[in-house]
């Protein structure tokens, strides 16, 4: 295994445990198949246009920090008219 791919799962692994068990199935398995197929390459057929050198060049680390952004900031972002349910995301966190 690279030492860039290491260096990402140790990344994950150092997150808090996501509560649905059924996230952290998926999170394994995740976590399972990158360890399997290594770090992207030109080689592989899905990133053969794609470089990965900024990634493997950049440390990247998850933020483990919780955001609660204001009600009314998010109601300013609704649709008028729109009902239905409304997932928040901020910075990739639910």
């Amino acid at each position: 295994m690279s030492a860039v791919l290491q260096n990402y799962l140790d990344a994950y692994r150092r997150l808090p445990e996501a509560p649905q068990p059924w996230l952290r199935a998926l999170q394994q398995g995740a976590l399972e198949r990158a360890e399997a197929r290594g770090f992207p390459t030109s080689r592989d057929e899905a990133w053969k246009y794609t470089s990965t050198a900024i990634l493997e060049k950049r440390g990247f680390a998850p933020s483990a920090a919780r955001v609660e952004p204001a009600a009314a900031a998010l109601d300013a972002l609704a649709i008028p008219g729109f009902e239905a349910a409304r997932l928040t995301f901020v910075n990739g966190r639910y």
